[in-house]
C-alpha cells in the first residue's frame, strides 16, 4: 500500500494522533523529509522518553562532520485548531507549546544525561536504517556525547490542517520560529511529502 493513502485515513481520525504514529513508524521517511534542515534520510527513533516526565513523540538526527542536528517532535491532533479567533494559541497548541518549553529547560541543565540516554535509545529503536550494533555517531565518528562534538537543538510541533488557517493564521504560525525558537507545521506537510515519494516510487521505507 502506497503511503499517502494510509497517511490520509490515519487523518481522518482528527481528534487523535495515534493511527499517524502508526503510519509514520512504519514509514519514517515520511517524516524525515517533512521536517524542516533535512534535505534527505536521516535517522528516526520513535517514543524518546527523558528525565521522569517528558516523552518526544519522534526524535531525528542529523550527524554531519563533528555536530549534530536533533530534531524533538511532538504531534497534536489533526483536527486541533492552532489559534483562537484572537489569534492566541489554542489550548492544545498551547500545551505543546508548554511542553516544549519543559524539554528545553530540562536538556539545558541535563544535556549530557540526555545525548546519553538519546544515544541508547536511537541505536535500539532506529526505524530508517534499523542500527542496532552501534551507538550513532557524526560524520567524523563522535559519539553524540562527545566533549567536542556541536549539538543544534530543533523542536516541531505537528498539528492540524492547512485549510484551516487564515491568512493571518499562516503568518503567526510562520513566525513561531523566531519568536518562540519552535517550528509549528501541519499535517499538509506530511502528505505532501508522502505523495512525493509515492510519485517518484522511492523506496527504503520500513514495511
Amino acid at each position: 500500500m502506497q503511503r499517502a493513502p494510509q497517511l490520509a485515513e490515519a487523518l481522518s481520525a482528527r481528534d487523535y494522533e495515534g493511527p499517524i504514529t502508526s503510519v509514520l513508524k512504519r514509514n519514517p521517511l515520511v517524516l524525515s523529509r517533512s521536517v524542516r534542515g533535512f534535505a534527505f534520510a536521516r535517522l528516526v527513533a520513535p517514543e524518546f522518553r527523558f528525565g521522569t516526565d517528558y516523552r518526544a513523540d519522534f526524535v531525528l538526527l542529523g550527524p554531519y562532520s563533528g555536530g549534530c542536528d536533533i530534531h524533538f517532535v511532538e504531534l497534536e491532533p489533526p483536527g486541533a485548531p492552532l489559534f483562537t479567533k484572537r489569534g492566541r494559541p489554542a489550548k492544545r497548541l498551547n500545551e505543546a507549546l508548554s511542553q516544549v518549553g519543559d524539554w528545553k529547560r530540562y536538556i539545558e541543565k541535563h544535556r549530557d544525561t540526555v545525548l546519553h540516554e538519546l544515544s541508547k535509545h536511537v541505536q535500539s529503536h532506529e526505524l530508517v536504517f534499523e542500527h542496532r550494533e552501534a551507538e550513532p555517531t557524526c560524520n567524523a565518528g563522535w559519539h553524540l556525547y562527545h566533549p567536542e562534538i556541536w549539538i543544534d537543538w530543533h523542536y516541531t510541533i505537528i498539528i492540524g490542517r492547512r485549510a484551516a488557517l487564515s491568512m493571518r493564521d499562516q503568518g503567526i504560525k510562520s513566525s513561531f520560529s523566531h519568536t518562540h525558537n519552535v517550528h509549528i507545521m501541519t499535517y499538509d506537510r506530511l502528505l505532501e511529502a508522502a505523495e512525493e515519494m509515492d510519485k517518484n516510487g522511492r523506496t527504503g521505507l520500513c514495511t
